[in-house]
């Protein structure tokens, strides 16, 4: 029976667990230690599972997403191992939500500027067909918040008229930086 290192009924912190009294009472000291080896080889055994099937050919649940449109099992199977220098980003990571969610319309994220490169034959071709833009186009760039419009005042207008609330995300993928 584990349970927390605050007693019976105080929850586990952490990674800390104490063994109920209970368990141990009539066990000679090999006993309890070979219990606990037969416990740790078990939780290895699992892991190795879940370690494979982590580059199994995953099942999209956002079926009509362009992850499923174009993450291929070849393409999958070229790809799912690699990891990127930057921040350790995956294929798996990058369409998890195609994986666990059934709304998804891309399906994908960049993790890094890695994504770009290392998975590009994932996410070019669905960059371009959402955006249209193809992988060779330049974007223009703008170079300082002065070329910005002034948000603020369309933003009060606006919302006087219309919005009740409004949320604004803006990311950015440089260079050597995780997103």
């Amino acid at each position: 029976q584990p349970r927390g290192t605050r007693g019976e009924s105080g929850g586990q912190t952490g990674c800390t667990y104490d063994i109920s009294n209970k368990h141990r009472l009539g066990y000679s000291e090999v006993q309890l230690v070979q219990t606990m080896i037969d416990g740790v080889n078990k939780l290895y055994e699992e892991d190795l599972e879940l370690q494979k099937k982590i580059y199994e050919f995953p099942t999209f649940l956002s079926v009509n997403s362009l992850v499923a449109k174009y993450v291929t099992k070849e393409l999958w199977d070229k790809l799912c191992r690699h990891v990127t220098s930057t921040s350790g980003f995956t294929l798996r990571k990058a369409v998890i939500c195609a994986i666990e969610l059934d709304n998804q319309s891309n399906g994908v994220y960049a993790g890094d500027w890695d994504s770009y490169k290392d998975f590009a034959e994932v996410f070019d071709p669905l960059i371009q067909e959402y955006h249209g833009w193809r992988a060779s186009s330049n974007q223009p760039v703008r170079s300082s918040l002065e070329n910005l419009p002034d948000l603020t005042i369309l933003f009060w207008e606006w919302r006087s008229l219309f919005v009740s609330n409004l949320w604004m995300i803006i990311s950015f993928s440089c260079l050597g930086m995780p997103t």
